[in-house]
């Protein structure tokens, strides 16, 4: 676990995932985040980039219904366990709230 915990934002977008993927992660206690999704703001790094070579394990994170509806708060305790073949990237959490 780092010593220097990040907050990170992450967001299932309804384009990408229905409400039974989202049941399914959130039953699972895993996030994902696409290698193509983009960066937001000010940020010149893509999400997906980031989620998967810079979020460590201890990192915190809140994650969103895209952008619509707050879902939970939870804590990385994974690096990437999962790349699968189209492109998401997969990170187990535990949830603080």
């Amino acid at each position: 676990m780092n010593s220097k915990r990040r907050l990170w934002k992450v967001s299932h977008g309804t384009k990408d995932f229905s409400e039974e993927d989202i049941t399914n992660c959130l039953n699972d206690s895993y996030v994902c985040v696409h290698k193509d999704t983009g960066s937001k703001g000010a940020s010149a790094i893509p999400q997906g980039k980031a989620f998967t070579e810079q979020v460590e394990a201890g990192d915190l994170f809140y994650l969103c219904r895209a952008n619509l509806r707050f879902l939970l708060i939870g804590e990385f305790t994974s690096d990437p366990v999962k790349i699968d073949e189209d492109g998401w990237t997969w990170r187990k959490y535990k949830q603080l709230y």
